[in-house]
């Protein structure tokens, strides 16, 4: 078993040294790790949790065991990136790389910005093995960062997002998640919220109103 903040310190490093290409495929478990290191440090800080230790595994398991200090079982975890249909955030790093001033990139604005995160979601509820099992979902939307999108935090944005679900029978049923818990964290991974079995804020980054 490997302890958990030991992985998100050397996915951390990786992440600096591989530049664009940490976004290769190849460093998907990589990614992974990451939003497990980030979710479980922001758990612990918060008092929510105090579990260090996780076991990757393989389909058609979920992502992760989390364990206890004994090694046994506390409960499985499912990783669920969120983000545009098409896009290439390899390419995304090479142009801010090549870019360092904002001005001098290409703006990617779109006019739904959650129209993935809910098939993710709706996705992620079929799975059979959801029972005894948590939910993390990476929210990397670059439509959402657009400065029209901060006139309120985060996490109240995405809180409508899902108060809004249920006017809309397309949307993800969050009433029947079989999931014992579902998370989300946002894509600079400081801030994470719960969506089940209830809406909270585990911990967000100070917001300022633009």
């Amino acid at each position: 078993m490997n302890n958990i903040n030991d992985e998100l310190s050397r996915v951390e490093c990786l992440r600096k040294s591989a530049g664009a290409e940490f976004f290769n495929n190849k460093n998907k478990q990589d990614r992974e790790w990451w939003v497990l290191g980030k979710t479980y440090r922001m758990l612990m800080q918060s008092g929510d949790c105090d579990l260090l230790f996780a076991l990757a595994t393989k389909p058609p398991l979920p992502d992760f065991q989390i364990l206890k200090d004994d090694g046994s079982l506390s409960h499985h975890v499912e990783i669920g990136e969120s983000l545009e249909d098409g896009r290439r955030r390899n390419s995304e790093m090479k142009e801010r790389l090549a870019h360092p001033n904002p001005l001098g990139r290409s703006i990617h604005v779109i006019d739904d910005p959650f129209i993935s995160f809910r098939k993710l979601v709706s996705q992620k509820f079929c799975k059979p093995y959801a029972s005894g099992c948590w939910l993390i979902v990476y929210f990397d939307i670059l439509g959402i960062q657009m400065p029209e999108h901060y006139s309120i935090p985060w996490s109240q944005m995405v809180f409508n997002e899902v108060n809004s679900w249920s006017d809309n029978e397309l949307s993800p049923d969050i009433g029947s998640c079989a999931f014992d818990r579902v998370l989300v964290l946002d894509s600079g991974g400081q801030s994470l919220v719960s969506l089940f079995p209830r809406l909270e804020i585990i911990m967000e980054e100070a917001w300022v109103n633009q």
